[in-house]
């Protein structure tokens, strides 16, 4: 009978303390509001993981740059008026005549004589030109330097100082555009820069040789006894 009495009590008194906090509030103003506050701390450190996790991820659009060579940017894809396709020949003629004139407008600048044209000096220039499809090198391909084609097949060309600029590209826009491009390319390199502007010369050959995908061109500088 005591033990009844004993579990009725309790029984009654967490009913009355039940009753108490429920009317009192305190469940609203205390456990609540402190549930809540736990609840947005942890989604918010979740979230703070998420975007950490994102920050080391590519977003699509790079993963797509990244792994799809076609949307890489090339120069290839750069628009290009002046782009031509590769022609089936190529105006010789008007290619040297378009580097001699280059030659001898950036000498008259630099208050230089102009060089005048030597015949000998174009046959010995079209041969390196040929040449350099096989070795783009000075060392001509049978390992001799360059200035002994001005002593062979039938040239005689007797000199007190020689010198000779190469240059080579795949033929991409007109044949009087592709000579100022290349010609360009030697101006902004020293060495070439150099030949180009030499006081000592006085005369030029210039040779050109087109592979039907590479123009080459050459120029032999050379001063006569």
């Amino acid at each position: 009978m005591k033990k009844i009495l004993k579990n009725f009590i309790k029984l009654m008194v967490l009913f009355l303390v039940g009753y108490f906090v429920i009317q009192s509030g305190w469940i609203e103003t205390v456990l609540l509001p402190r549930m809540s506050k736990d609840i947005t701390l942890f989604t918010e450190k979740v979230k703070e993981g998420s975007l950490s996790l994102q920050t080391n991820l590519p977003s699509q659009s790079e993963n797509e740059i990244h792994s799809s060579p076609e949307k890489i940017p090339t120069s290839t894809m750069i628009p290009n008026e002046d782009y031509r396709p590769l022609p089936e020949s190529i105006e010789e003629d008007l290619i040297r005549a378009r580097i001699l004139q280059l030659t001898n407008d950036l000498r008259i600048e630099q208050s230089l004589e102009p060089l005048s044209s030597n015949e000998q000096l174009e046959q010995a220039a079209h041969i390196r030109a040929e040449e350099t499809e096989r070795s783009f090198s000075h060392t001509r391909p049978d390992g001799r330097d360059f200035y002994t084609t001005l002593n062979e097949n039938g040239l005689n060309y007797t000199y007190t100082i020689a010198g000779e600029n190469l240059a080579m590209a795949t033929h991409h826009l007109e044949d009087e555009k592709m000579a100022e491009f290349l010609f360009n390319g030697w101006v902004e390199s020293p060495g070439h820069y150099e030949n180009l502007i030499k006081l000592e010369y006085r005369e030029i050959g210039i040779g050109v040789y087109f592979d039907g995908e590479i123009l080459y061109i050459t120029q032999i500088f050379g001063t006569p006894y």
